[in-house]
């Protein structure tokens, strides 16, 4: 996998851990990295997601929260998707409040799948 052919995409909403999220990735080589900030919701966000996509030439994407840390782990987590060639995977993680380990982002996505969306809002 050659990391400058994903790009990252993290959705903000204020929190403090936003930068450190970023450089998280940048020490792992993902160099390409994108915030969608605001107070809007995650639907507008995961629009806007897939319009970024579609005016670029990526063909992997990676969406994160920028609460999210990752570690050199998520590289298992892309090489699996680009094995299996499938359209959506994610991560998952140990939720404390609901003291259970449960799906979570980052989410790797094809550009199949956001340029679906990109045409039909209503998916």
């Amino acid at each position: 996998m050659n990391r400058s052919e994903v790009l990252v995409v993290s959705f903000s909403s204020g929190e403090r851990t936003r930068d450190l999220s970023e450089h998280c990735f940048k020490q792992l080589g993902f160099d390409n990295f994108v915030d969608i900030s605001g107070s809007d919701g995650f639907v507008d966000k995961f629009l806007r997601f897939a319009e970024i996509a579609m005016k670029s030439d990526f063909q992997v994407f990676l969406r994160t929260d920028a609460d999210r840390l990752v570690f050199s782990g998520i590289d298992d987590l892309i090489e699996k998707f680009l094995q299996d060639k499938v359209d959506c995977a994610e991560g998952i993680g140990f939720e404390f409040f609901m003291n259970k380990f449960r799906g979570a982002t980052p989410h790797v996505f094809s550009r199949k799948i956001l340029k679906l969306l990109s045409e039909d809002h209503s998916l």
